[in-house]
């Protein structure tokens, strides 16, 4: 299964489906379309940047969402896989998808998540810039087993 690698909190707010579209400045993981990838928690963070970050994201949450989030680093399962996701789409970003990408995404790609599977137990994994193969287990238990 073909993986990326989201910093945090990004990664966590896919997984919890807050987060339907991912961004990047190029368009290079439009090659993921219509495919199932995982999505793999960074393993560095400190807590300096995850503050500025959820600065970062606030406003584009509600109240309820915003008490899903983690809010200290060692709530975040850093450095393994938290979910699987559908890339239902792909394409180049406007103003308006930005409540969606919890950032302003104006001329970015994105990729559009859907069926979100989270993971029962995160699963540890080296990650790496760009699109990487994740050797699933044969099995993947998510979140309703």
């Amino acid at each position: 299964m073909k993986a990326i690698t989201l910093w945090e909190p990004w990664a966590t707010a896919v997984a919890l489906e807050l987060k339907p579209i991912e961004t990047r400045t190029h368009g290079r993981f439009c090659g993921l379309w219509h495919q199932r990838i995982a999505i793999h928690a960074a393993k560095a963070l400190t807590q300096t940047y995850l503050s500025r970050a959820l600065m970062d994201i606030r406003p584009f949450l509600t109240g309820d969402q915003w008490g899903l989030l983690p809010k200290t680093v060692d709530q975040y399962h850093l450095g393994c896989v938290l979910c699987t996701a559908w890339v239902a789409d792909t394409g180049r970003l406007r103003g308006e998808h930005s409540e969606k990408a919890l950032c302003e995404c104006a001329g970015r790609y994105g990729l559009f998540l859907q069926q979100v599977s989270r993971l029962a137990v995160p699963a540890p994994a080296v990650g790496r810039q760009g699109i990487w193969d994740w050797n699933s287990p044969t099995r993947i238990p998510n979140e309703e087993d």
